[in-house]
């Protein structure tokens, strides 16, 4: 692999805390078998890192380019809004940035609570089969 798309992808899993690449992928949303393409090919796809990284400026995603993280500024909140990190680059974009942040915040809680829940559905599951096939065990141990 290019040792600058290495170097990258070796930071930016470093800055979320992941220490298997497979904890990566499964952040980033795609197979560890993709992963391992990338680190294969020499490059990775841009628009998913930059769809997961929104606080990583794109000239470290496409150069290395120090800072990591872009600039920003606190904005003071509206008696409706919270607190909000809103990026210096491009501030004719500010309005639209902090929108999709917004909107963005509330998927991924979203998205928590149906994992919580998924997993719940999961160990409810686990315990019906296991109640199940006590119950057959002992159907079984009577017809017998």
């Amino acid at each position: 692999m290019d040792e600058l798309e290495k170097r990258i992808l070796n930071e930016l899993m470093t800055y979320k805390g992941f220490r298997k690449h497979s904890q990566f992928a499964k952040f980033l949303d795609i197979t560890p078998q993709l992963l391992n393409n990338w680190y294969q090919r020499g490059h990775f796809d841009l628009k998913i890192l930059i769809q997961k990284f929104p606080e990583v400026s794109v000239d470290f995603l496409m150069n290395g380019t120090q800072p990591m993280l872009k600039k920003y500024v606190k904005v003071e909140p509206t008696p409706k809004e919270e607190e909000q990190d809103i990026p210096l680059e491009n501030n004719q974009n500010a309005d639209v940035e902090y929108s999709l942040f917004k909107e963005l915040d509330q998927k991924n809680a979203h998205i928590d609570q149906l994992i919580r829940q998924q997993d719940k559905l999961i160990d409810e599951n686990k315990e019906m089969r296991k109640q199940i096939g006590m119950l057959l065990e002992k159907l079984v141990n009577k017809l017998d």
